[in-house]
């Protein structure tokens, strides 16, 4: 099965023509933050705020976010090969969120999961054989799962730098 994934992962980035696609459907992760959006303008919060009023903020504040195209189109070729693709954030779920409502206006068909205590349990449970991941956790949380790691590079303009080191983790890193 690793196989196959490898095969999938090479002709959805474009990096091998290849003519046979496995046709059985799985189950693909992708993180949200600076993999699927550019969300730092939703974070720009007071420092001085609780840390409730903080995620109360960035989670009703998701319309600052611009989806990450070359992410969108990815996601979309893996609908299209009969996937089940699943949007799995470290953020708590809060009342007024709209991350969801602002997700399924761009990807209908994928439910986001707010997982604050760490992906991997949902990851394992779902049985995830491939996570995208901008971060170092994204890419330890899917090894953690048994799943195979994708690196996604980090938006250039994010406001989060740290946890970002591509190849630690001997992970497949998409090009640009």
């Amino acid at each position: 099965m690793k196989y196959a994934l490898i095969i999938i992962l090479s002709i959805l980035t474009g990096c091998a023509t290849i003519t046979t696609v496995p046709t059985t459907p799985i189950a693909i992760g992708f993180d949200v933050d600076d993999t699927v959006l550019f969300s730092s303008p939703s974070f720009e919060v007071p420092t001085t705020v609780s840390k409730a009023a903080f995620w109360d903020y960035v989670n009703s504040h998701s319309s600052l976010s611009t989806p990450i195209h070359n992410t969108v189109r990815i996601i979309k070729q893996h609908l299209a090969l009969g996937h089940t693709v699943y949007l799995i954030t470290k953020r708590p779920h809060t009342a007024n969120e709209d991350l969801t409502a602002y997700i399924n206006n761009i990807l209908p068909t994928c439910p986001v999961l707010f997982c604050p205590k760490g992906k991997t349990i949902v990851i394992k449970t779902l049985q995830i054989k491939l996570f995208y991941g901008d971060s170092d956790s994204d890419i330890t949380d899917a090894l953690d799962a048994g799943a195979i790691p994708v690196r996604v590079p980090r938006p250039p303009l994010s406001n989060y730098k740290s946890s970002n080191n591509p190849g630690k983790y001997n992970e497949y890193i998409l090009p640009n």
